[in-house]
């Protein structure tokens, strides 16, 4: 039987999960996209910067605790235009200010275990976002796979599942995993979610039980 680590993830200043769609604009993800999570987990692991064969052993969801205030700061970027005198550009990066989010992992009991203390005594810092955007991980459990049918999700809901929420939502296309090559990866797959910090939707659905929390995965 697998097993679910849980972790609430804090942010003490801000963060941001870019969206890869625009150029001088840089918005950010409501949440950090599973393959955010992942990086982080592959931090505390003190997995090699491209080693992406750990996404195929395990499976990540995310709650919003709380989503923070949406700030848009402005940053000077290193740009090679050569039509720019000095070869930078004024860009527009939108910011979460002090998020709090819930890491969710089923995996196997022997990973989980791994994973579990490794978040509390890390290989390498750990950051969610951008490089110097810092996180306070606490609340760290493991847990042993439990469903139950409910009508309320804690965690995102993939909006493939064929559910309707009847609560205040978004829908956000976020990056899942990457996609893998004859020699190495070559794209990243995407999935879409509803995205809030209670989602109730218009019928009963099967959902893993973590703590008192209803994840979806």
């Amino acid at each position: 039987m697998g097993k679910i680590v849980s972790a609430r993830l804090t942010v003490p200043f801000w963060c941001s999960f870019r969206m890869p769609y625009t150029i001088n604009v840089h918005f950010s993800y409501p949440v950090p996209p599973p393959v955010t999570l992942y990086g982080l987990i592959g931090c505390a692991l003190g997995l090699p910067a491209d080693f992406f064969d750990l996404l195929l052993e395990v499976n990540i969801a995310v709650g919003l605790e709380e989503g923070g205030e949406i700030i848009e700061t402005y940053s000077r970027i290193i740009k090679r235009d050569p039509r720019t005198p000095d070869r930078r550009t004024l860009l527009i990066r939108q910011k979460l200010l002090q998020p709090v989010y819930r890491l969710y992992l089923r995996t196997g009991e022997e990973l989980a275990e791994a994973v579990a203390q490794r978040l509390t005594d890390p290989v390498y810092p750990l950051a969610l976002g951008e490089s110097d955007d810092l996180v306070e991980v606490d609340q760290v459990s493991v847990f042993s796979e439990e469903k139950a049918i409910v009508d309320e999700i804690d965690s995102i809901l993939p909006a493939d599942l064929g559910l309707e929420p009847t609560s205040e939502c978004i829908t956000s296309y976020l990056p899942i995993a990457f996609i893998r090559g004859k020699r190495d990866w070559t794209g990243v797959e995407y999935r879409s979610y509803y995205v809030g910090k209670n989602i109730v939707v218009n019928q009963k659905t099967e959902a893993y039980i973590a703590g008192g929390k209803r994840v979806v995965f």
